[in-house]
């Protein structure tokens, strides 16, 4: 048996050698090979010279925000907390494009307005208050578009209206003293047409004579007041204060040749979408614009058009010439909302950036009459611009 047991462990030591040797001599290759010349670095921040990759917060927002919410010692959006600025970003048309902004740019913007507080004066003084937080969107005190608004109304409107939010660092009492100011500005026994048009309607829907709504009917004014956020507060407006405006809506309504597609462009649509040759409409078919007489608020007062007569204004809009240039495509179609072309937010886009946004951004699908040679040409000018395109 000893026997037996010395030779056992005599070949398991044969065989383990033999097996040690095998390695040795293995030409396989590792799974998973390792660079010699790798060398372990630590990470350094990537200075951009693009304001978007820098954290000054001021700077970011003078490029991204200053035009729509005015410098940031006067911004109508002190105090605004990044969550709320992220908030924006995704639900508000205007502000989408901003996506491409990070966590920390964001940030930043927050910080800077957080440090910008309105002063200490203006705590109490409706008037100022309402300076900085209101008129650069409704208009300076004298001439606002929500005179007659009560707190109750305003606090409404800070909850619903998205861009409204960041007001949400109001207290109770400057919110009742702002509604002091524009209840202090109202003359309710007014019934001059003309004076409460200009007052109450101008900034949205042009002065008077050129208005977007001529030809609106009282009925139709009240519709609005009832089912459009931002005229909710003219439910102040008596009867009669409406049925004025309706009159002066009436008496100003133009000649205008009912048959001339021209002319209903030029009368009715060239004040929101520039004059005929340069229309950010251009290849609109009836059908759009029907569609949107039935869906955009700012208008269904236009639903006193004709179908003969949206189908004029279609015909015009087929027929002029889109033009071929890149910057002229781009002040037409991309302005509005993304600023002069020097200044885009969406510098660098490519076409498929343009395209899948023209696909998945409602506002932009009507851009869907491009085609791929105007994106290219659209691109192309953007391709230096530093913006926000991805």
């Amino acid at each position: 048996m000893k026997r037996f047991t010395f030779a056992l462990e005599v070949l398991l030591a044969i065989g383990g050698t033999l097996f040690l040797a095998g390695l040795q001599s293995c030409k396989h290759e590792p799974m998973y090979k390792i660079d010699p010349n790798i060398k372990s670095v630590t990470p350094t921040p990537v200075t951009d010279t693009n304001t978007k990759g820098t954290l000054d917060g001021k700077a970011l927002y003078l490029q991204y925000c200053a035009s729509c919410h005015g410098l940031i010692d006067t911004s109508t959006k002190r105090g605004a907390t990044a969550i709320q600025i992220q908030t924006g970003i995704g639900n508000v048309n205007s502000m989408m494009t901003l996506s491409s902004l990070t966590i920390a740019q964001i940030q930043a913007i927050a910080d800077a307005l957080k440090t910008n507080p309105p002063s200490q004066d203006t705590t109490t003084n409706g008037a100022l208050l309402y300076a900085s937080y209101c008129a650069s969107c409704h208009n300076p005190l004298s001439s606002s578009t929500k005179l007659g608004a009560t707190a109750s109304q305003i606090k409404t409107g800070i909850v619903n209206v998205t861009t409204m939010n960041p007001l949400s660092t109001l207290t109770t009492l400057q919110i009742q003293a702002i509604a002091n100011a524009l209840k202090t500005n109202v003359t309710p026994s007014d019934t001059n047409g003309a004076a409460l048009y200009a007052s109450f309607c101008a900034s949205c829907h042009n002065p008077l004579p050129y208005s977007t709504k001529l030809g609106a009917t009282a009925s139709q004014i009240q519709t609005g007041i009832a089912n459009v956020a931002n005229m909710n507060s003219l439910s102040t407006l008596t009867s009669l204060q409406i049925q004025a405006i309706a009159d002066a809506l009436r008496t100003n309504v133009p000649p205008v040749d009912t048959s001339n597609g021209t002319s209903l462009y030029t009368y009715y649509c060239a004040s929101c979408h520039n004059p005929l040759p340069t229309s950010a409409k251009l290849g609109a078919t009836a059908s759009n614009i029907q569609n949107a007489i039935s869906t955009v608020g700012a208008m269904q007062s236009l639903s006193t058009l004709t179908t003969s007569q949206i189908q004029s204004i279609a015909d015009v809009l087929a027929s002029t010439p889109m033009p071929t240039d890149g910057a002229s495509l781009y002040t037409i179609n991309c302005e509005g909302c993304h600023r002069a072309l020097p200044n885009s937010q969406v510098g660098g886009s490519s076409v498929s950036d343009i395209q899948s946004a023209i696909s998945e951004v409602n506002k932009m699908k009507y851009l869907s009459k491009l085609t791929v040679a105007q994106i290219q040409a659209i691109s192309g000018v953007l391709a230096n611009i530093n913006g926000g395109g991805d």
